[in-house]
């Protein structure tokens, strides 16, 4: 009768080594093949490697308990430890999933500049299966993050999908080929306001949208939220409602401009580093929003910023100036409704996602909860 090998538990000090990595500046590192990670992940390449093989990469400084895998050999810098197959008996890639559980972001000791101590790492205590376990839980799980990572790159490609529409639609507008009018962008609107100054919390009757809940990707981002009050007769002036264009006036040089549109149904306020643009009709919102999102709209607003202490700015009075191609009311609702389309398409594979992402977690939870 065959024995079972049953899981243990030990220290991971007494299953692998944290080496730490070494410094490679910019200067030295050569043209080649090899990745170089540091804490955030790959921040180059190098011809040489300093692991053997497939290597877990641990954030040490900066972001500290950050889990990296390269599939091959690379050059961990000195911001991080390394695991590879020369400082582990068990199997890497099972052991990159079996520390991710240890949450190590919650070792830090470091007030000012956060920094891992490997010996606190060495303390945690770990569930060790058999070789064979090891093996057969890094390929199941591995399954299932190769599926999440293909659904986040089809997500990911309907923000490349967005701007072909526009193209498509209306042609290139730096060159504007199909020789629409060329107007202003305060001959498309109604009204074109800044937000409130008030300053937000964690309580409040309203939802506060700031620079940050505007993504780089033209969507507005409702997860991390702060709160205010305001009078019944600020309301009207300093929310917002569903079709509104939201234009980030204030940021750095490369995120100016960040522009979106509020399409929710409750009330919202936002904040001064807003600006709030009405389209008036026959004009569509989309349409702006797609505009001020081109490659061509991006450089030209870096090119009209104001630099202030390392901070662009971009006045109301400056936007409304800007030229703009104006195609008919009717190619714009054409537009508007292919977009539409696009993103419903987008939150299917979005919720798709989620639901992976969920089941990958649930299925982690019972493998290191000892129930695979």
């Amino acid at each position: 009768m065959s024995v079972v090998a049953l899981p243990q538990t030990t220290k991971v000090g007494e299953i692998c080594e944290l080496r730490y990595g070494k410094s490679l500046p910019k200067s030295k590192r050569r043209q080649g093949r090899v990745p170089v990670f540091g804490s955030n992940g790959i921040v180059g390449m190098h011809d040489a490697a300093l692991s053997t093989g497939k290597t877990i990469v641990i954030g040490r400084k900066g972001s500290i308990g950050e889990i990296h895998l390269s599939d091959e050999a690379c050059w961990p810098i000195d911001t991080t430890y390394y695991i590879d197959d020369a400082s582990t008996d068990a199997d890497v890639g099972w052991l990159a999933y079996a520390l991710k559980r240890l949450h190590l972001k919650d070792l830090n000791r470091a007030a000012a500049v956060p920094g891992l101590n490997r010996e606190d790492v060495y303390r945690l205590q770990i569930v060790v299966p058999s070789s064979d376990e090891q093996l057969r839980i890094a390929k199941v799980l591995d399954f299932a993050q190769s599926l999440i990572d293909a659904q986040r790159e089809t997500v990911s490609l309907f923000d490349e999908l967005l701007q072909s529409i526009f193209v498509e639609t209306f042609g290139d507008p730096l060159s504007n080929a199909n020789d629409w009018p060329i107007g202003t962008i305060g001959e498309l609107l109604a009204a074109a306001d800044y937000g409130t100054s008030k300053s937000a919390g964690q309580e409040g009757a309203l939802p506060v949208l700031r620079m940050g809940n505007l993504t780089a990707q033209g969507r507005v981002d409702m997860t991390d939220l702060k709160y205010m009050d305001i009078t019944a007769d600020e309301i009207s002036r300093y929310t917002v409602q569903a079709g509104d264009v939201l234009f980030n006036r204030t940021n750095s040089p490369k995120l100016v401009g960040k522009t979106a549109i509020y399409e929710g149904s409750t009330p919202v306020a936002y904040a001064g580093y807003l600006i709030r643009l009405r389209v008036k009709p026959p004009h569509r919102a989309e349409y702006l929003k797609g505009f001020l999102n081109t490659a061509y709209s991006k450089q030209t607003l870096r090119e009209m910023c104001k630099s202030i202490v390392g901070m662009a700015n971009i006045n109301a009075t400056e936007l409304q100036e800007m030229s703009i191609p104006v195609p008919p009311p009717h190619l714009q609702l054409q537009y508007a409704k292919r977009v539409a389309s696009a993103e419903r398409q987008r939150q299917l594979r979005l919720d798709q996602l989620k639901r992976l992402e969920t089941l990958s977690s649930s299925l982690q939870s019972r493998v290191f909860g000892g129930e695979f």
